[in-house]
């Protein structure tokens, strides 16, 4: 296992050493910079310290990834799959205002990885690491929430949501209350 129970500090400095953070970090600013998103992303990770945020990150989603999965940790979901490329232009979404990755492609990402020693097996393999893929994304996402120096990205993307939810509820008030309006002209005739 990965954590040492008298300090869960010390899990985090494993998860680190065994990840070459400024490896994963240079190929997603790489991987952005070939599709012109570098500035908009430079200005969220404009600093050593959101470049230290965005490690501290991964490295947590990492470490709470290896605790709850510590099969799929062992079975290739490693440095080497984090610093794919397909995997870099998943894991950049997380840093553009509407991001949000995609569980089962991470997964199918995942599978593609392994597929060598898991072929005959893959759509299994892809429905089996969804909900592990998934957890990570959201540890990820959530770590990444809670670093200080991002956090104006995420409190834009919460205000894009709450915008998208007012539109919905203002749809579906307004089919209701159509609903209600129609239901009324059939019962009363007007």
């Amino acid at each position: 296992m990965l954590r040492c129970e008298r300090d869960p500090a010390l899990s985090c400095d494993i998860i680190k050493s065994m990840l070459d953070l400024p490896a994963i970090e240079s190929a997603i600013l790489s991987f952005l910079h070939n599709l012109g998103l570098v500035d908009q992303v430079r200005a969220n990770l404009s600093t050593d310290d959101k470049q230290i945020a965005f490690k501290t990150a991964l490295a947590r989603a990492y470490t709470a990834f290896a605790r709850h999965y510590p099969m799929w940790a062992a079975s290739l979901f490693d440095e080497h799959f984090l610093t794919s490329k397909p995997v870099i232009e998943l894991l950049a979404t997380l840093l553009t205002p509407s991001g949000r990755p995609d569980p089962k492609e991470f997964a199918r990402l995942f599978a593609n990885h392994i597929s060598q020693h898991y072929s005959e097996h893959r759509e299994r393999l892809i429905d089996d690491v969804t909900p592990a893929a998934a957890d990570f994304l959201k540890w990820l996402e959530a770590e990444l929430e809670n670093q200080e120096v991002l956090r104006p990205l995420y409190d834009s993307r919460a205000l894009a949501q709450i915008a998208q939810n007012i539109e919905a509820i203002r749809q579906v008030l307004k089919s209701n209350h159509k609903g209600a309006s129609d239901s009324h002209s059939l019962w009363y005739g007007y």
